[in-house]
């Protein structure tokens, strides 16, 4: 499941914004890529958002968040297309 929330590939400018928003509110940038990148991957997205947030104030969340964001941030950076597993 972790492995589909990161595998979205988002335009770069949408990317920044994702990674941005898990800086500063952890697990709202997850959400938000979730929602923005298709159907299928919006539960995926909720869940593991919905944990980041919760668990952000022990600070595994919030670590989680920015790595979460960053590989995000570096899937949309990159030109080849992302092959996922079944």
């Amino acid at each position: 499941m972790h492995e589909l929330s990161i595998s979205c590939k988002l335009d770069k400018p949408t990317a920044i914004i994702v990674f941005c928003l898990n800086v500063f509110l952890p697990g709202w940038g997850t959400v938000f890529a979730g929602i923005i990148h298709s159907h299928e991957m919006t539960r995926n997205n909720l869940v593991i958002g919905t944990i980041q947030y919760f668990t952000a104030f022990i600070l595994v969340g919030w670590v989680w968040s920015i790595y979460v964001g960053f590989k995000i941030y570096k899937v949309s950076s990159a030109e080849e297309p992302i092959i996922q597993k079944n």
